[in-house]
Parts: structure tokens; C-alpha cells; sequence
């Protein structure tokens, strides 16, 4: 009698899937391990309390006109970044990391909880939606963009190359149950509900940035007192003066131009399909879901061994090569399904790969910048390149454009992107003063 291989398999599986977790924690040397784990688990409760919004947001931008619509509220965005650059500069300049980090996070915490009192009044739901999806771009780009200043602050480069995919997995698991918290619980409880329940994400997430200061106290005690000081026009000026920051904001503005084009086609099909915020809510937690899960996946079987073996460079690169190829093929086969194909694939390579191998670059710049250049490109440069990319979509929309013509230029921005990423690390800076962790 033949014996059954499916408990076999089963088990061949688990042990795979166990070798990769702890071929990853292998890379945490002695000392290092509460503080990648509070870093991890902050992060996870960062995008959570993100990813449990994001749904809602998309479904205002389809019911407020999709493409046509988009390119307005992303104007107000990059204008309320405009302003808020400065705001937050002076932050950098006047205060220690203890105490501005907590500040910007409680400044959202606030935010917040207004923003859930603001659902439950009968307020114009077209200014509900623009309201909504303005702050909620801001939050995400700040508090996101101070998460990863504080890791390359936490750890050195060669640290960075460890355990930022480390980090980014906790982070990707966070925008795994985001959607889905908000796919099963938005029908019986409402809007208002989920924002405090991103709400306590968010909390949680200051008390674990808490936690990772306090623990990195004794080895970096100089750097949690230590004021940045400089000018709050820093960052912006630092940027275009020095040229791996100039580098990366054109790396930023090329990688985030497929995903502002497939993201515009992608909110016109769900305006179309799509009758009720719910159910809008609905589709757009599935795709989140789906492009999270692939995340995962790429962050489990390749960020650390391509970091390591191939540095940040070719990290960036290839997948933005990989991402060009196949939009030539979309090109030529030109189904409106594979709109929504290609927008899961470039973000979860952009979220995968790219993303952890972007943050470890800035674990060779100096202080200052690594918070105020890095906190201008992630949030000015990036929604200033979307405008203008939804601006072109909207006219390429108007004009009839095809599903090849919007693939062409996918494909062209993602070719350059990669040519930009592939020598980046030619430009690090010759000597910067490494305040991590050893």
C-alpha cells in the first residue's frame, strides 16, 4: 500500500518556510536583537494604522473623479508639503530625535482623532474626501519618511544591509492586516471607527519609537540629546547641492512616476465599477492585500541576499529593469486587466526591494541631511513628481490614450530609474561620521 507524500510535502514546506526566517535572524549579532525587534514591531503598527486608511482614501479619489480629479488633490498635497517643510525643518533644527520624533508622531495622533470626529458630521462628502486623502498623503510621507531617518540613525551601514529587510518585513506584515482589517470591518462598523482603530496603531507605534530609544540609550546617548541645528531650509538646499541626494530625489521622481500613472488608471476603473464607498473600500483593501503578500514574499527570499551580495545600486536597479520589460510586454498585449496586474507588481518589487535598498543608502549621509534632505525628497520632490505625472495622465486620458501608450511610458520611466539606481554607491560621500549602532 502506498504510503501518502502529502504530510511529507507538508512538512518539506514548513521547514523551508522556518530555514528562511531563521536564515534571517541569523544576520542580528549579539546586542542587536531588542532593537531590531522594537524597530520591526513599530514599523508593523506604523503601516497598519497607514494601510487601514489607505483603502478609504483611494475610494474618495474614485468618487471625487478618478484621473481627472487627481491631479487637484495632489497639488494640494505637494502645497501642504510646501508648507509643512518648514514647520517640520525648524523641528529638526531645534530639538533632539527624543523629543521631535515623538512630537511629529502625537502631532498625527491628533490629527487623527480629529479627522474621526470630522466622518461622523454632515459635512459635503466632496470635502470630506479632499479633506481625507490630503491628510492622510501627508501622514503617510512623514511619518514613514521620519521612521526610516531614525533607523539609519539606530544602525550603521553595514548594519543596514543586515536588518532593513528585517525591518521592512515588519513592516509589510503591518500592510498585510491593514486592508484586511479594514476589508472585514468597515461594513459593520463605518469610517469613523476605523480611523480610531488606526488610531491605536499609531500610539502603539510611538510607545515602541519610545521603547527603541530608551534601548539604544547607553550606546547612543550623544545622539538622542544631540540637537541637529542648521538652517530649516536645509534639506531642500542640501539636495540639490550635494549629488547622491540629487541622484536619489531623480531616482524618486522616475520610480514614483509608474506607480502615479497606474495608480490614476487604476482609480478610474474603480469609479466605474465600483457604486458605494464600501465596496470601493473593499476592492482596494484586495489589491492592497495582494501586493502586500508578494512583498512579504520578496522581502523574505531576496532584499537581504541582493542587499549583501549586490549593494543598494543594483538592489534599486534591477527590478526597475524587470519592471521596464514587462511594460513593453503590456505594451503589446494592451488588456485593461493588466493595469491592475502592473500596478501589484511594481509595488510590490518598489515596497520589496527597492524600498529597503533606498533607506539603506542614507545610512551614508551625515546627520542633518539623513533627516532634513531625506524628509524634503520623501515628501516635496516625491507628491511634486506626482502632480506632474497624474497631470500627464489626466491629459493622456482626455486625448484617449491607449493602454500601450500608457505602458510605453511606464516603461520609459521605469528604464531610467534603473540606469540612475545601477552606479548610485559611486557617489557616496568619501568620509561621514557614523553615529550608529556598531
Amino acid at each position: 500500500m502506498k504510503s501518502n507524500p502529502k504530510p511529507e510535502l507538508k512538512a518539506d514546506s514548513e521547514s523551508k518556510n522556518l530555514g528562511i526566517f531563521t536564515s534571517l535572524w541569523r544576520t542580528v549579532e549579539a546586542g542587536e536583537a531588542k532593537a531590531v525587534l522594537l524597530s520591526a514591531a513599530c514599523f508593523f503598527c506604523v503601516l497598519t494604522s497607514y494601510y487601514i486608511l489607505r483603502p478609504i482614501r483611494e475610494q474618495f479619489a474614485s468618487a471625487a473623479g478618478g484621473s481627472q480629479a487627481l491631479p487637484t488633490l495632489y497639488l494640494y498635497v505637494f502645497i501642504t508639503m510646501l508648507i509643512l517643510t518648514p514647520v517640520f525643518g525648524a523641528i529638526f533644527t531645534r530639538f533632539a530625535r527624543r523629543t521631535f520624533v515623538p512630537l511629529i508622531y502625537a502631532f498625527f495622533c491628533v490629527c487623527m482623532a480629529v479627522i474621526a470626529w470630522l466622518l461622523t458630521l454632515p459635512i459635503d462628502p466632496q470635502l470630506m474626501a479632499k479633506v481625507f486623502y490630503i491628510w492622510l498623503s501627508v501622514f503617510n510621507l512623514f511619518v514613514v519618511s521620519v521612521f526610516w531617518s531614525c533607523m539609519a540613525d539606530v544602525f550603521n551601514a553595514a548594519s543596514a544591509k543586515r536588518l532593513f529587510g528585517i525591518i521592512a518585513l515588519g513592516g509589510t506584515a503591518g500592510a498585510v492586516l491593514g486592508p484586511n482589517i479594514a476589508a472585514l470591518l468597515v461594513k459593520p462598523l463605518g469610517l469613523p471607527a476605523m480611523c480610531l482603530i488606526a488610531l491605536g496603531f499609531l500610539v502603539l507605534a510611538l510607545v515602541l519609537m519610545l521603547m527603541l530609544f530608551k534601548e539604544r540609550e547607553s550606546v547612543q546617548q550623544d545622539i538622542n540629546g544631540e540637537v541637529l541645528g542648521g538652517s530649516i531650509w536645509a534639506g531642500a538646499i542640501t539636495t540639490f547641492q550635494e549629488p547622491l541626494l540629487r541622484r536619489m530625489a531623480l531616482l524618486l521622481l522616475c520610480a514614483g512616476g509608474v506607480s502615479s500613472v497606474l495608480y490614476s488608471l487604476q482609480s478610474d476603473y474603480v469609479a466605474q465599477n465600483f457604486s458605494t464607498p464600501v465596496a470601493r473600500t473593499q476592492f482596494f483593501s484586495i489589491i492592497d492585500g495582494i501586493t502586500n503578500l508578494l512583498t512579504v514574499l520578496l522581502q523574505l527570499a531576496l532584499v537581504r541576499y541582493m542587499l549583501s551580495n549586490y549593494g543598494a545600486g543594483r538592489t534599486m536597479s534591477l527590478p526597475n529593469a524587470v519592471n521596464a520589460a514587462a511594460f513593453l510586454i503590456i505594451a503589446v498585449i494592451a488588456a485593461p486587466i493588466l493595469v491592475s496586474v502592473a500596478l501589484i507588481l511594481s509595488r510590490s518589487v518598489g515596497y520589496g526591494l527597492i524600498g529597503p535598498a533606498r533607506e539603506s543608502v542614507y545610512t551614508h549621509v551625515a546627520r542633518e541631511p539623513r533627516f532634513k534632505a531625506k524628509n524634503f525628497i520623501d515628501t516635496v520632490v516625491w507628491r511634486g513628481g506626482d502632480v506632474l505625472c497624474m497631470t500627464l495622465t489626466a491629459w493622456m486620458v482626455r486625448k484617449s490614450a491607449s493602454i500601450t501608450d500608457f505602458a510605453l511610458v511606464c516603461a520609459l520611466f521605469a528604464a531610467i530609474a534603473a540606469m540612475l539606481a545601477w552606479n548610485v554607491e559611486r557617489l557616496y560621500p568619501a568620509a561621514v561620521k557614523d553615529r550608529g549602532v556598531d
